[in-house]
């Protein structure tokens, strides 16, 4: 887990369907793609490090980790190790096509909504304590 203390918030370091090694302080295994019920249902009751209360983030807190100086992945390697040069879903909906929501891509920082039905990526977040 990685602590913003600035956001108040506690961030998967990986993403779902990778394993934090600690010995190697890298994500093993590969990123589970999976659509937005999926990525919503998952996130539902998830217990993770023994800790509950885990969620999709929005769109607003996806963006707090996307690093916009850096491209392919769009995001601090140094932190998030691994990421998936690709698109991760947000909790927000679109609120003009209830068939799409937010994603954040991290091939380049960009956001963009996208059908619900795709498999883009999923990382967890919670409200820190």
């Amino acid at each position: 887990m990685l602590r913003d203390n600035t956001n108040r918030l506690l961030w998967m370091r990986c993403a779902i369907g990778q394993t934090w090694n600690q010995t190697s302080g890298r994500c093993t295994g590969d990123a589970k793609p999976m659509n937005w019920q999926q990525a919503l249902q998952l996130a539902h009751g998830y217990v993770f490090n023994q800790q509950t209360g885990w969620r999709l983030p929005n769109m607003k807190e996806l963006n707090t980790i996307v690093e916009r100086q850096c491209v392919r992945p769009a995001i601090n390697e140094g932190l998030f190790p691994d990421t998936p040069a690709d698109d991760f879903w947000t909790s927000t909906p679109s609120m003009t096509d209830p068939t799409k929501s937010w994603v954040v891509a991290f091939f380049n920082g960009s956001n963009a909504t996208k059908t619900q039905t795709l498999f883009p990526y999923v990382r967890l977040v919670k409200t820190a304590d």
